[in-house]
């Protein structure tokens, strides 16, 4: 069992500069009569109004918990309507963003687009699905890959357009989650979404949404952090480049831009001083030991400078083999450049550079005529380099925030959701992160409960006095159950069955995954239902854990509540 905060109501409304709590919205909707009235102390005002049942003020907040439990005590939660569940769904035009295979390709993201009603299409059909999708790792703050899981069909439901400041648009329901600054929020928590007729306003003009990504050299909020990182592992601006996978140059000239350089204290934090407890004083050196530093320089594969595939001596050679051969290469291109067939200036150069392959420097097939115009755009960004920049990280991307610019009805329309196997549950449509379904997630465990006789007095309580040979037989019951049901499940997938079909083979202790939104109203009811010792254990659990949750984030109305080891 598992239990947190996804999100609250976060209020836009500022009295001296300083934005509403949640709580403080409540008191600020109970204050109809005299909504400007400025009083920080609502804690007589949120008492009053649980103590004479004026709970139409605690529905102005909502706040939504993430709830991981059994498929036994699912339905009991599912039973409050008040509440509303996950249910994400996007248009089918919408563009997901895949990539191939091998990821990078010629130094650019192997990038392509598909509609996610087309995709939804060949599953139906049983074709060959994209094997990525471009997704946003939460925990590396970058734009990776992971495989589809499945494609869904959610049916016809009300949709929303939101356009972003870059031209971006999405069409999707109002309950579908978006990345946002303040974490994943649904479209209308984000924005403050309102529907009138078939007009849709929104109250949040300063909302952003995390858009398919730039360099994450270029973005402020990866280097801040990536920064941070390099000062505690002391590895400076060289952790940085590495970590981005460009130069140093590149990383400090970003740092500029972006106010973050190092300051003297940063630096001096994590290096050691060089000349700690050393006195000296300058001297020019003498020409013995000049010529002694010269010797002892380092040369050939230890040289900083080296490239690999030969050193100075051999390169010379090389040159002069190249020379030899000159006039017998120059006459089987008939002294012609065979790019672009330039009789001037002509160059002999090496497909494969010495640096890449060293044995075929002297093979006659990895030599071609070019001319001195096209030898140099082929040595453009000086070979070595290039290739070093190809192989490299240099792409790597992170998110892109921008604001909302409009928000418009659109209508009912067929809706899609996706699921993909990784953590961070999300993927990018049109350009914009957007959370995914995860309607039948991965079977990670199975719940095992702790047996419990039944009261033959109250039948809604249980008592926990069982003989250990009955609380042996229960567990082993569990294990044997669970292990089997498993076992056909994976059958039934290995067949072809879907999913959706597969699972009443598997027990009810099968851990699921629930979102769970309402009221601080609905939760004030939720919780002194579920919290008194007539629920189910298991299901009380949870809603123990729901009630730390919401005395954290509302300890007055808490406090009015009278529940116990609310926060001061």
């Amino acid at each position: 069992m598992q239990v947190r905060l996804v999100s609250v109501t976060n209020p836009l409304i500022e009295f001296d500069h300083h934005r509403l709590t949640p709580e403080g919205l409540i008191a600020y909707c109970a204050r109809v009569s005299s909504p400007n009235q400025e009083t920080p102390d609502y804690e007589k005002l949120l008492a009053y109004c649980i103590r004479n049942k004026h709970w139409s003020v605690f529905e102005m907040v909502d706040m939504t918990v993430e709830i991981v439990t059994s498929r036994a005590i699912s339905p009991q939660i599912l039973r409050h309507r008040s509440f509303c569940f996950q249910e994400f769904c996007i248009a089918g035009d919408t563009k997901i963003t895949l990539e191939l295979p091998n990821g990078i390709k010629k130094g650019k993201r192997a990038a392509y687009k598909r509609s996610i009603a087309h995709l939804y299409n060949l599953q139906q059909r049983g074709a060959k699905m994209p094997g990525c999708v471009r997704i946003y790792d939460e925990e590396s703050r970058t734009f990776i890959t992971a495989p589809i899981k499945e494609v869904f069909q959610t049916g016809i439901k009300p949709l929303f357009r939101v356009t972003l400041e870059n031209g971006c648009s999405i069409e999707a329901t109002k309950e579908h989650r978006f990345l946002t600054r303040n974490g994943f929020q649904t479209m209308e928590d984000a924005l403050g979404l309102c529907l009138t007729g078939s007009t849709a306003s929104w109250i949040n003009h300063e909302a952003a949404f995390a858009c398919n990504g730039i360099p994450v050299y270029q973005s402020p909020e990866w280097l801040a952090g990536a920064k941070e990182d390099a000062i505690k592992e002391g590895t400076g601006l060289q952790g940085i480049a590495r970590a981005a996978g460009v130069t140093t140059h590149t990383i400090r000239k970003w740092l500029y831009v972006n106010e973050l350089g190092f300051t003297r204290k940063e630096v001096a934090s994590y290096t050691p001083i060089w000349n700690k407890g050393k006195k000296w004083t300058h001297a020019k050196h003498t020409m013995e030991t000049i010529e002694k530093m010269r010797r002892s320089a380092k040369r050939g594969q230890e040289s900083n400078l080296w490239r690999g595939g030969a050193d100075r001596s051999e390169r010379v050679a090389i040159a002069d083999w190249c020379s030899a051969h000159r006039a017998e290469f120059l006459k089987a291109a008939n002294y012609s450049c065979t790019r672009c067939g330039s009789h001037t200036r002509l160059e002999l150069h090496h497909k494969l550079t010495v640096a890449e392959r060293a044995d075929l420097t002297r093979e006659k097939s990895n030599i071609e005529v070019l001319c001195h115009n096209c030898h140099s755009e082929q040595h453009r960004i000086a070979g070595d380099a290039k290739s070093w920049r190809e192989k490299s990280r240099g792409n790597t991307l992170t998110i892109n925030w921008k604001k909302v610019r409009s928000v418009e009805y659109v209508g009912e329309m067929m809706t899609y959701d996706m699921e993909v196997e990784h953590s961070s549950h999300n993927y990018v449509a049109n350009g914009i992160v957007t959370h995914n379904s995860q309607r039948y997630a991965k079977i990670q465990a199975i719940e095992k409960y702790q047996p419990r006789r039944q009261d033959v007095k109250n039948r809604q309580n249980s008592l926990d006095d069982l003989d250990e040979a009955t609380v042996a037989w229960f567990q082993e019951a569990q294990e044997s159950i669970a292990k089997s049901g498993m076992e056909k499940y994976e059958e039934a997938l290995e067949k072809g069955i879907a999913k959706e079909c597969a699972r009443v083979l598997l027990p009810l202790g099968t851990q699921t995954r629930l979102y769970m939104k309402g009221s601080v109203r609905s939760w004030i009811h939720y919780l002194e239902v579920r919290t008194d010792p007539a629920t189910q254990k298991e299901h009380r659990d949870i809603a123990e854990a729901v009630q730390a949750i919401f005395m954290e984030q509302f300890p007055v109305t808490s406090r009015a509540m009278g529940w116990a080891n609310a926060e001061q």
